[in-house]
């Protein structure tokens, strides 16, 4: 017979290896799953291998972050998204805003520091019509475009009361200031639509996620030029939004963003920018409190359909209010 104590030690043994056969197999087939969803293609078995232990890591820490938001320890949920078998170096490839070019702002800065509690206590230019749907910018650090085109979009129907997708492949073509998939800035993109008197329609030159040659079409949107906002200022930022709609911002991406599902989000170091999007909104959580409403270009199946809440009022995390600028019609 064996003694209790041992048999209790084998069964413990066998649960444990039944958990973790079961464990594996599980991320197995969600790693088959997540192949499918977002089209994955590895060039052989090592890099599949690879890719699956990637993933692996990535699930471990997604399950130990959101136990945390069960706690209510953190704001934001995570999950798996197009990212999770990736490299931190590869995801940044994602981004695209050339740091360097950060200082192109000073002269133009328009401050907005005055009190703003006239200003609206929420506000959504989703809901006004002024945001065309979230787009995609694929495996190419176009960002920048996509935030330019946005605020672009958003001008013309505060103007018009239309509202037109425009290109952002004539900006990866044709804005020899920027470098298209390699990076580049929105408010170089406002000076070089400024100069070409336009962009076509998103219908007449579509997207490739690629430079390709330029070529010249009619032009749908225009604008004279931009206004940058007081670097830093979250103030300026909301009133900026509320004054004139959506606004091109740039941040901070790093960790765990990547991931990010839902809520509200908040840095947790201080790094540098490195990503432009459209910040189209701000409001109020009854939990987590203030933030800004912000639309991504990763496509709709990333975090709320495309779009962030990202922590507003706490000491510009993320760097989010020190990059702000609209064009000017």
């Amino acid at each position: 017979m064996v003694p209790y104590n041992s048999a209790l030690l084998l069964l413990a043994a066998v649960i444990a290896s039944s958990s973790a056969t079961s464990f594996f197999e599980l991320t197995a087939q969600e790693f088959q799953t997540f192949k499918i969803t977002h089209g994955k293609e590895y060039q052989n078995h090592v890099e599949e291998i690879w890719r699956f232990n990637l993933f692996k890591e990535r699930k471990m820490k997604i399950a130990q972050h959101n136990e945390r938001y069960a706690r209510g320890e953190v704001g934001y949920k995570l999950g798996v998204s197009r990212f999770s078998d990736m490299s931190e170096a590869e995801s940044r490839a994602m981004t695209g805003l050339l740091h360097s070019a950060q200082n192109h702002t000073a002269d133009e800065a328009v401050t907005m520091t005055e009190d703003c509690g006239d200003l609206p206590v929420e506000i959504d230019w989703r809901i006004k019509g002024a945001v065309t749907p979230v787009k995609d910018q694929d495996d190419c650090g176009s960002c920048w475009a996509f935030a330019a085109v946005g605020a672009l979009e958003g001008q013309i129907f505060l103007r018009t009361g239309k509202l037109e997708s425009l290109s952002e492949q004539a900006l990866l073509d044709c804005s020899d200031s920027n470098f298209a998939c390699e990076g580049g800035v929105p408010n170089l993109a406002f000076e070089y639509i400024q100069s070409v008197g336009g962009i076509p329609s998103a219908e007449e030159y579509p997207y490739q996620g690629e430079e390709k040659n330029c070529t010249a079409m009619d032009y749908e949107g225009h604008d004279s030029g931009y206004y940058a906002f007081r670097r830093g200022d979250e103030n300026a930022l909301k009133k900026a939004i509320a004054n004139y709609g959506p606004v091109s911002v740039c941040f901070s991406v790093y960790g765990d963003f990547w991931d990010y599902r839902k809520g509200v989000y908040r840095c947790g170091e201080d790094k540098q920018i490195n990503h432009a999007v459209l910040a189209v909104g701000y409001g109020t959580d009854p939990m987590e409190g203030d933030y800004w409403i912000i639309k991504n270009s990763w496509g709709n199946s990333w975090g709320e359909d495309g779009y962030f809440r990202m922590a507003r009022n706490q000491n510009n995390t993320c760097h989010i209010a020190s990059m702000a600028s609209v064009p000017l019609l």
